[in-house]
């Protein structure tokens, strides 16, 4: 669902180059991707938290609010002065709040994403592995 959501908006977007949008197609796509794995860790997130606890409803809960903390941090950060080193530990400032449609998709963003979506996912299968699913 991420990645459709991610390419309806690319697409969707794209649009807008037809109403002198002048947002380069490098940065769109970057963008675009960061917002796709944005989805994908939190995704698997929940599938962590949810074969950890074993409930559906903890899964939804925990990584709702982390997500919601997550962009609370990310947008708070650049106002709040003491909460300046903090933004690194929002997976939306790696995702969407680093200027990505003006610089495009750094390299350092897109590694965060993809080792943080690596590690969730590697717990959620080592902890849906050890469920006693008989």
């Amino acid at each position: 669902q991420a990645v459709l959501l991610a390419a309806a908006t690319l697409a969707c977007v794209s649009l807008g180059r037809h109403y002198q949008l002048t947002i380069p197609w490098t940065h769109l796509a970057g963008a675009s991707l960061g917002v796709a794995l944005l989805g994908v860790d939190f995704g698997l997130l929940a599938i962590l938290v949810g074969s950890l606890s074993a409930s559906r409803g903890t899964a939804l809960g925990i990584t709702s609010a982390l997500a919601a903390a997550s962009y609370l941090l990310s947008s708070l950060a650049p106002v709040i002065s003491w909460l300046g080193p903090a933004k690194y530990a929002s997976l939306f400032y790696w995702s969407v709040a680093s200027t990505q449609l003006t610089h495009g998709l750094s390299g350092g963003s897109l590694a965060v994403l993809v080792l943080v979506g690596s590690a969730l996912a590697g717990l959620a299968l080592h902890s849906f592995a050890r469920q006693d699913l008989h």
